[in-house]
């Protein structure tokens, strides 16, 4: 059986740190637990999707077959909302879900690319810029430009 990932803690200068590492071309799923039991929300982690692009064997990325695209709200833990600071912690974290709401609309909704139509680069014949002329001339003439 292979590992997806690795996770190590570290306890340098005070400081306490979690590294998650997710091998090349595997997915791991940082789930919340129960309430009072939730050591990501203790450790001020959100829970989500790590994934690590597949690599060649030159260490190269592998583009993905597929067009899934995962989008987090960033939204973790309770707020206490009793208290003015609370209050404004938990609007701060609302506005800031929503922002990440209306990106991930944008970006899974966005209109497609409208083609250029017709020649857009090299020299017209001398025939068209003959009577691209003479347009311009009567336009002239009739006081349209």
């Amino acid at each position: 059986m292979t590992s997806v990932g690795t996770a190590s803690a570290n306890y340098a200068s005070g400081a306490n740190g979690l590294k998650i590492r997710v091998n090349p071309g595997k997915t791991i799923e940082l789930v919340a637990g129960p309430a009072n039991f939730d050591a990501l929300a203790r450790l001020g982690i959100d829970a989500g999707t790590l994934t690590a692009a597949a690599k060649d064997s030159k260490g190269n990325d592998i583009p993905s077959d597929s067009d899934v695209t995962a989008f987090g709200l960033g939204l973790s833990g309770t707020f206490d909302i009793s208290t003015r600071m609370g209050a404004n912690a938990a609007r701060t974290k609302l506005l800031s879900v929503l922002s990440n709401v209306q990106k991930a609309y944008q970006k899974t909704n966005a209109p497609p690319a409208i083609p250029t139509v017709g020649n857009t680069g090299g020299k017209a014949s001398p025939y068209l810029t003959a009577q691209l002329g003479s347009y311009n001339l009567a336009l002239g003439l009739l006081g349209g430009g």
